[in-house]
């Protein structure tokens, strides 16, 4: 790992043509079927209801596994992975652009977002979560995989053969941020990080929040 920490890199392009370069080997690596975790957001919704996956990536599993159930958006600014989304799940949407680029037409029952956050820096990450407030509905849930401790900014030469870029907050700042943006943490607990081996090396926490105004 090393501290990313020169000012005039794009670390967000990085992320984004790291995942370009590396989509094929990384959706081979992620496990086809959904953590258990996606339940408790599905069990609260109604059939039909409109989802938001952001960070889509490839479609699977997340999108596609709420798109047997709901009408599903997916959003990520990878044109590779958005390529293999629409090979993965045609019945849904979706969207090829920066999640703060994206604009809602409606708005939405429930926004998942799994292994998204850390990939954004951490003004980007308050301003997306200060947004979901207005992209789901007054009760509408977003289901999110955070982060336990605070961590600066860094890259890593070798994610499946790229070299990408995390940071996050502690998990009480981000309970603290849903809160101040008029949510309700209903839930949160823990979720494997997605791939088909060694689910046990890596937890990383979710949130399950609820909008309140």
């Amino acid at each position: 790992m090393k501290p990313a920490t020169e000012p005039r890199r794009d670390y967000k392009t990085l992320v984004q043509r790291g995942y370009d370069l590396c989509s094929e080997r990384y959706t081979a690596a992620r496990r086809l079927e959904p953590p258990e975790s996606l339940g408790v957001l599905t069990e609260r919704l109604r059939e039909g209801a409109r989802v938001l996956d952001l960070g889509c990536g490839g479609g699977v599993p997340i999108a596609k596994s709420l798109s047997e159930r709901f009408e599903v958006t997916g959003v990520d600014f990878s044109s590779e992975q958005i390529r293999r989304a629409k090979e993965n799940v045609p019945a849904a949407t979706f969207h090829c652009c920066d999640v703060l680029d994206y604009i809602p037409e409606h708005p939405f029952a429930a926004v998942t977002a799994f292994y998204v956050l850390f990939h954004l820096p951490k003004t980007d990450q308050l301003e997306l979560i200060r947004r979901l407030s207005t992209w789901v509905k007054p009760g509408g849930l977003v289901l999110t995989t955070i982060t336990e401790s605070d961590q600066a900014p860094y890259t890593e030469d070798d994610f499946f053969g790229a070299t990408m870029y995390w940071t996050n907050f502690s998990r009480s700042k981000y309970e603290a941020v849903f809160q101040d943006a008029g949510f309700r943490v209903l839930s949160v607990g823990a979720v494997g990080h997605g791939y088909r081996d060694g689910e046990g090396f890596e937890r990383h926490p979710f949130l399950l929040a609820e909008r309140i105004h």
